[in-house]
């Protein structure tokens, strides 16, 4: 079977993109693979710098700052970081999208660069955890019917069912549910 990662994302609608951010000009590029200028229904001959605007000015105005925060996160900590927003597409109007990005090592410009992937969320189909009938208060009631608290002067730890806990102090432990 002959496949790339580039058909595999394409068939899976994840685009992946690299922001280049100047904080000292306040200067913002977007470099975006196909998929992704396909997702943003976004021109190829767009400049980095319109990339970057023709996805930024399309924000859910409820989510500038949730983005904004985000994305200085990734910068700040370097961590992996995952979003979910609304985003006003051209062609859709609003739609919900999953981000993910992280901080890789800056341009020799100063400039702080983030990459990361970019998907269309509403046109996924999602299958339920649960099926339809069970609802989440049953879920509860199961949950609260099967788990025991325990208390000890050295830690306090879920138990349940026949299944062996690693303590706190490391010593394995066998617990039994009371029902």
């Amino acid at each position: 079977m002959d496949f790339t990662q580039a058909d595999i994302l394409k068939a899976t609608e994840v685009g992946t993109w690299l922001i280049r951010l100047d904080p000292e000009s306040g200067r913002n590029e977007m470099y975006a693979d196909s998929t992704m200028l396909h997702i943003l229904d976004a021109p190829a001959d767009l400049s980095p710098q319109e990339c970057y605007e023709h996805w930024y000015s399309r924000i859910g105005q409820e989510y500038y700052d949730y983005v904004n925060q985000s994305v200085e996160n990734m910068v700040r900590t370097g961590r992996i970081v995952q979003l979910q927003y609304t985003w006003h597409h051209p062609a859709m109007g609003e739609v919900r999208v999953r981000c993910t990005g992280v901080r890789r090592v800056n341009g020799n410009d100063g400039m702080i660069c983030i990459v990361g992937y970019h998907r269309l969320v509403d046109n996924m189909d999602e299958t339920s955890f649960l099926q339809e009938e069970l609802s989440c208060m049953e879920m509860e009631n199961q949950r609260i019917q099967n788990w025991i608290w325990r208390r000890d002067s050295s830690r306090q730890q879920v138990v349940s069912g026949q299944s062996a806990h690693q303590g706190l102090k490391g010593r394995r432990e066998r617990s039994y549910s009371i029902w």
